[in-house]
């Protein structure tokens, strides 16, 4: 039997180098991620500071190139990736890393990251990059916004607390105010009839005055009486001194009097206590005389 001689076309060739280069593609971020797995191993257990000693001696890896691929593990190796996942390259998945999980599972799912260079693919991380960032400074400046808002109610409601304290206090003086002012007038009121009483007295006539006080008693009256006729009558130096005491009695009566009636008029509250005590002295005076018969 003859050998079959095959034709190997270029279209066999360029077929043959598409499939090994899918197994390649594949098994290098599989395998991308199991060295991953190990590193993360690896860096729990090697001593601290003596981690990038330790990859350029066993595995000839940098610190970055390590942290990459601990990166890929713990990114695609821990969690449920979508079916288009398998169709990336290790590139790709480095790139992608830049975005959040959910940002970067819908590039995946699209298909927009596998139809793109690993260029085009890092360019357009780094777009949805800078736009996450800024409607991440936007929420946290709205965030700001709302807290001084919040800040703002406070400091009003406790604006409006002092407000209302203030007019509470505000009624509370216009009340004593009022309270205050009819006092002054009560005391107005009273110091005006005050006045127009102690007018009326002034306007009374002297004699009229005179009258309102007590007069002696009528004992001592005719005492009085009875003494002026012995002293006309009897030449006895006694009864001449006594003479001269009476008419000084009669005298300090008469000024005692008249002082009676300024109190009246000058010192009304005080009037009733002085008259009463000069009736006392009269009524003591006309026991004495009494007592003397």
């Amino acid at each position: 039997m003859s050998d079959i001689e095959i034709v190997r076309t270029e279209e066999v060739i360029a077929a043959e180098i598409r499939v090994i280069k899918e197994q390649t593609r594949v098994a290098v971020l599989s395998g991308a991620i199991e060295i991953g797995r190990r590193l993360a191993e690896a860096k729990a257990i090697v001593p601290h500071g003596q981690w990038g000693a330790w990859l350029e001696e066993n595995v000839d890896y940098s610190e970055r190139t390590a942290q990459n691929l601990m990166r890929v593990f713990e990114e695609y190796g821990k969690k449920p990736n979508p079916p288009a996942f398998a169709d990336l390259s290790y590139s790709k998945a480095l790139a992608l890393l830049g975005l959040p999980w959910e940002e970067r599972s819908e590039l995946i799912e699209s298909g927009a990251a596998e139809s793109m260079t690993t260029r085009e693919l890092e360019a357009e991380v780094k777009r949805m990059r800078e736009e996450i960032d800024r409607r991440q400074m936007r929420i946290e400046e709205l965030l700001e916004v709302e807290a001084e808002k919040d800040a703002l109610r406070v400091e009003l409601e406790g604006v409006r607390e002092d407000i209302q304290i203030a007019k509470e206090r505000e009624e509370k003086i216009k009340k004593s105010e009022e309270a205050f002012r009819r006092d002054v007038d009560s005391l107005r009121k009273s110091n005006m009839e005050l006045e127009a009483e102690l007018e009326k007295e002034r306007a009374k006539p002297p004699e009229t005055r005179i009258e309102t006080v007590e007069m002696l008693p009528a004992a001592v009256e005719e005492e009085l009486t009875r003494l002026r006729e012995i002293a006309a009558h009897a030449p006895n130096a006694a009864i001449v001194r006594l003479r001269a005491g009476y008419e000084r009695l009669l005298q300090e009566f008469q000024a005692v009097t008249a002082l009676l009636n300024e109190v009246q008029r000058d010192a009304p509250e005080d009037y009733a206590q002085y008259r009463a005590a000069l009736r006392l002295a009269a009524e003591r005076m006309a026991q004495a005389l009494g007592e003397t018969q």
